[in-house]
C-alpha cells in the first residue's frame, strides 16, 4: 500500500499538468501574436518606437530662388523656420550655417522679422559654379544648393519676321526672331506687354500674339529673359499695321444674363454675328472666354464669370473668320458688377 502511494507522488506523476499548463500559454501567445498584427498592433508599435526618437522640432528654410548673382555685392536671405511640435515658433539663435562646397560670406541679421526663427545673409561670390551650405540645429539640418551666375545681360535678340511697316488682315500676327538659347521672348507693342515665347535649341522663335490688337499702326520690340531673371537690351523697333476689316457682330442685340451681376458669380453673354464668323473670344480684365454657337444659330454664347470687385467693366471681344483672321472689337458692350 505505500509503495503505491509512493507511485502516486513520484515525479511522473506529478509533473503532467505543468506540461498541460506550458502547452496552454503557447496556445494563448500564439493567438495573441496573430491577433496583434490583423489588429495593426506592429504599426502602432513601429509609430510609438519612431517617435521616442522623432526631434520635437521641424526645420525648414524659406528663400526666393536658389540663384545668386557673381558680382561680390548682391544679397540673398535666407531665413530659418524652426517649430516644436505644437507649430509655435522657436528661437533659431543657436542655427549654424557650414559651407560644403564653394565660396560666399554668409552673415546673421541682428533683427530678423519677428516670425522667423534666424535669418542668414548669403553676399554675392566673386566665381561662378554651385554652393552648398549646410544649415543645423541641434542635429537637425537642412542643405540648400545656390547657383553663382555671370549676371551680363544676354545677347539682344533681333526681330526676323515681319519686316517693318507691314500690315496684316489679322489682329494677332505672328512674330518670329532669335535669342538666346534657353531664354524666353518678351513681345511689347506700343510698350505694353503682350506675349512671351520660348526659343528652340537653335534660339529661334515663331509665335502668334496672345493678345489682340487693335486696327491701325503700332510699335513693337522685343526682349528676352534668361532663366537668372536678368533682361537683354531692347532689340531695334519696327511698325505693323493692323487692317481688319469691321467685326461682323450685332452690336444692337448683344444680351447679358442677369444684366446686374453680383461679383464673383458667373453670368451669360449672348452675341449675334455673320455667317463667316467662326468664333467669338470675349475679354474681360485680361482673361480670354472663348463662346460657342451651340445650335449653329450665329448666336455665339458662354458663361463667364464677374470679376470679383464691384464697378463698371468694358467688354472687348475677338472675331475670328472663315480666313482665320483675328478682328478685335473694343469695348462693344458694358458690365455693371454689384
Amino acid at each position: 500500500m505505500r509503495d503505491e502511494q509512493e507511485d502516486k507522488m513520484s515525479p511522473a506523476s506529478w509533473q503532467r499538468p505543468p506540461i498541460l499548463a506550458f502547452g496552454l500559454a503557447a496556445l494563448l501567445i500564439v493567438v495573441g501574436t496573430i491577433s496583434f498584427f490583423h489588429s495593426n498592433g506592429l504599426k502602432t508599435l513601429q509609430s510609438n518606437w519612431l517617435n521616442i526618437f522623432k526631434p520635437a522640432f521641424s526645420l525648414n528654410l524659406i528663400y526666393d530662388n536658389t540663384f545668386i548673382p557673381m558680382d561680390g555685392s548682391s544679397q540673398k536671405y535666407i531665413d530659418v523656420i524652426i517649430k516644436n511640435k505644437k507649430g509655435q515658433l522657436l528661437d533659431g539663435q543657436e542655427t549654424t550655417a557650414t559651407i560644403i562646397k564653394g565660396a560666399i560670406d554668409i552673415t546673421t541679421d541682428p533683427h530678423p522679422p519677428a516670425d522667423i526663427s534666424k535669418r542668414f545673409i548669403a553676399s554675392g561670390p566673386l566665381q561662378s559654379g554651385y554652393i552648398i551650405i549646410n544649415f543645423n540645429f541641434k542635429g537637425v539640418s537642412q542643405t540648400l544648393t545656390l547657383e553663382a551666375f555671370d549676371p551680363t545681360p544676354p545677347a539682344t535678340p533681333a526681330i526676323s519676321a515681319p519686316k517693318t511697316d507691314t500690315t496684316f488682315p489679322t489682329a494677332t500676327p505672328i512674330i518670329s526672331g532669335q535669342a538666346s538659347i534657353g531664354s524666353k521672348v518678351e513681345i511689347y507693342i506700343d510698350d505694353k506687354f503682350n506675349t512671351i515665347a520660348e526659343t528652340d535649341e537653335s534660339g529661334l522663335f515663331n509665335i502668334t500674339l496672345e493678345q489682340a490688337i487693335s486696327r491701325g499702326k503700332h510699335r513693337l520690340y522685343i526682349k528676352s529673359l534668361n532663366k537668372y531673371g536678368i533682361y537683354s537690351y531692347p532689340s531695334s523697333q519696327i511698325y505693323i499695321n493692323i487692317d481688319t476689316p469691321n467685326p461682323e457682330i450685332d452690336l444692337g442685340n448683344i444680351r447679358l444674363r442677369p444684366n446686374l451681376v453680383k461679383a464673383g458669380e458667373v453670368f451669360y453673354i449672348f452675341i449675334p454675328a455673320s455667317a463667316d464668323t467662326t468664333a467669338v473670344t470675349i475679354i474681360l480684365e485680361n482673361t480670354n472666354w472663348l463662346l460657342k454657337d451651340k445650335n449653329q444659330s450665329s448666336i455665339f454664347s458662354g458663361a463667364i464669370r464677374a470679376p470679383k470687385i464691384p464697378g463698371l467693366y468694358r467688354l472687348s471681344a475677338i472675331i475670328t473668320n472663315s480666313g482665320n483672321d483675328n478682328i478685335l472689337a473694343e469695348n462693344i458692350i458694358s458690365l455693371t458688377v454689384k
